[in-house]
């Protein structure tokens, strides 16, 4: 009994810290918990509170996003009359645009937990256009959709296009905080998230036959992706000083939903008009589909916090965020033009073959937050 009585009293003491004479159990909140040079890792005692945070972000849209291929007919290196075509696509190089989130989060008393429901939206909307050199036929160009750029496409001489973005997410998520004494706090979290991404991108092309006279087309790809899954991922703040704290975040998620691609082509020229049709409308569609999605987003930043009273305490952040759904895009787009069909220069388009194409929806930017907690 005695040998056992021992045991039991030696586990204990491993258990705990001694401080100056003082014992700390690994569940004292940090403001009671002494320190010195050791490495203590413990499950602080939060205070029951609310935290409500409102914030802005600028983010940019990733992705290749082209639209249109610019044909250089002459390529100056080669000697004349031998053609020697050169393609260069162009695409959207999009602008960071400004969104929001909301959070609110609500910490249980003496338990080291929390739970945190966050709501983040953007809108975003691009345009381009280049010029297309038509004033020698030394260095003429022409330009057209990836399917169709060789002779067919000569007359085609303007495009220009529309890029927009729509992203929504929601996520609710439990925690449990750990700290690693004396300069580090963490949350380790899981939980539910549901995702909505849709990006739609549409080419304008337009130009001249020198017999069936002036023409128009456009083709228009949209992809969404609708989905709900599980999250998990980690946030720190290491202390640093004068109330400036260094601040990150690591998620992973796994989606499961359902993807719906449609591609809309409309044209018009005077070979419809003689027919009476003043405007053509194609289409290429998909039914819905389910699609398995894994995604990861990060942020990293510096936080500010201020004490103005013992129930209120209000914080700035200011960092830079990124998220990346991988493969969440799909689309149909056409591949092979039946050459020679004056399709184009109708306001028509025909088709031998299409393509599924496959890309990652992703966002990066800096990003502001203001907290209140009480």
């Amino acid at each position: 009994m005695i040998k056992k009585s021992m045991l039991l009293v030696l586990g204990g003491i491993s258990l705990c810290s001694i401080h100056n004479g003082v014992i700390a159990s690994p569940y004292m909140t940090k403001s009671t918990k002494l320190t010195n040079d050791r490495f203590d890792v413990f499950v602080p005692n939060l205070e029951s509170s609310n935290e409500f945070s409102i914030g802005g972000f600028n983010l940019r849209p990733g992705g290749s996003n082209d639209y249109a291929v610019l044909v250089s007919p002459l390529n100056q290196s080669v000697a004349t009359p031998i053609l020697s075509p050169s393609w260069e696509a162009k695409g959207f190089n999009p602008d960071f645009k400004t969104g929001f989130n909301l959070i609110f989060r609500h910490a249980f008393m003496n338990s080291g937990s929390d739970v945190n429901l966050y709501w983040a939206r953007l809108r975003t909307s691009d345009k381009n256009t280049f010029y297309v050199n038509r004033s020698s036929s030394a260095t003429q160009q022409m330009t057209g959709p990836f399917w169709n750029v060789g002779p067919d496409a000569a007359p085609t001489s303007n495009a220009n296009g529309k890029l927009k973005n729509k992203y929504d997410v929601v996520n609710l998520d439990i925690a449990k905080h750990v700290s690693f004494a004396p300069n580090l706090e963490t949350r380790f979290f899981a939980g539910i998230s549901s995702v909505r991404l849709e990006n739609t991108n549409q080419g304008n092309f337009s130009g001249v036959d020198p017999i069936l006279s002036s023409y128009s087309f456009s083709l228009k790809t949209r992809s969404k992706y609708n989905a709900l899954g599980m999250r998990f991922g980690m946030e720190g703040e290491y202390q640093g000083f004068y109330n400036i704290n260094f601040v990150g975040s690591l998620a992973g998620n796994l989606y499961i939903g359902k993807s719906k691609p449609r591609t809309y082509t409309t044209g018009a020229g005077n070979i419809l008009e003689i027919g009476g049709i003043s405007e053509n409308y194609q289409y290429i569609t998909h039914k819905k589909y389910t699609q398995v999605v894994p995604a990861v987003d990060a942020k990293l930043g510096v936080k500010y916090s201020k004490q103005f009273s013992n129930e209120k305490l209000f914080s700035l952040e200011l960092g830079y965020m990124s998220s990346i759904y991988i493969n969440a895009m799909q689309s149909y787009v056409p591949s092979t033009y039946v050459p020679g069909s004056l399709g184009i220069v109708s306001g028509s388009v025909f088709l031998q073959s299409l393509i599924k194409t496959t890309e990652n929806f992703s966002l990066d930017g800096p990003y502001v937050t203001f907290s209140l907690k009480t």
